[in-house]
């Protein structure tokens, strides 16, 4: 993930009998929304009920998903964390090119058994949070976003996303109960594989510089982490 914004407010006001959406300063009307006003405050997003003393709660992921349905999000790029939208912004060219290189990597090993899903949500049991992994490897045959108990890997491409990635993702991962977590950090070319979920972290925690790599659900598909940073440029 690229770097994070975290400096404002979405803010709804539980109103009766009409909803509206205001968009820089212009009020559209949404019929799907008949209870609530959402006021756009860019960036960050939280739900702020008037009934609880201003104080925010989050967006529920259902609610997410009715912002989404509207077209309220169309031109922004993010992921629901703790009741939060998480803005992120475009990728950097070393960024994506990792990202490639690991797209590649999996489609020659694993394509046959599982789904390689690159920036695809997946559902966690907060109720309050639907993360975009840059790459998800998940079970075949999964209809909906998948959950914990489909996912084999997630993995996070950290250039300035790093220390997001390293606290608050790898807890919500871990407390969601991902198997496996993989920090591939772009800046020093290094891979950092958690696994073994336990309360909020994660029991194995091994940063590995060189070598071959394996994923705890195939432990006999190995990779070369040179093969994740080929091609990219020196610091």
């Amino acid at each position: 993930m690229e770097q994070l914004s975290s400096s404002s407010c979405f803010i709804s006001e539980q109103i009766l009998w009409r909803s509206r959406i205001s968009r820089g300063g212009a009020l559209l009307l949404v019929s799907k929304h008949p209870t609530r006003r959402f006021m756009i405050m860019p960036r960050v997003m939280c739900l702020h009920s008037a009934a609880a003393s201003h104080t925010p709660r989050g967006l529920t992921v259902e609610e997410y998903h009715e912002l989404i349905e509207t077209g309220f999000l169309d031109h922004a790029r993010g992921e629901l964390i703790d009741g939060f939208f998480i803005q992120m912004y475009p990728q950097s060219p070393r960024h994506s090119n990792v990202v490639r290189n690991l797209i590649r990597l999996l489609a020659s090993n694993f394509l046959d058994v599982a789904d390689i899903g690159p920036a695809t949500p997946i559902s966690l049991p907060d109720g309050k949070s639907e993360p975009e992994p840059d790459i998800t490897l998940s079970k075949q045959g999964v209809y909906d976003h998948p959950g914990p108990r489909d996912i084999f890997v997630v993995m996070e491409v950290s250039n300035s996303s790093l220390d997001f990635d390293s606290t608050t993702k790898l807890t919500k991962y871990a407390t969601s109960g991902i198997p496996e977590y993989w920090i591939i950090d772009v800046n020093k070319r290094t891979v950092r594989m958690l696994r073994n979920p336990q309360g909020n972290r994660f029991m194995y925690d091994e940063v590995f510089f060189k070598g071959r790599i394996t994923l705890a659900a195939f432990p006999k598909k190995e990779m070369d982490i040179g093969d994740i940073f080929l091609g990219l440029p020196a610091s």
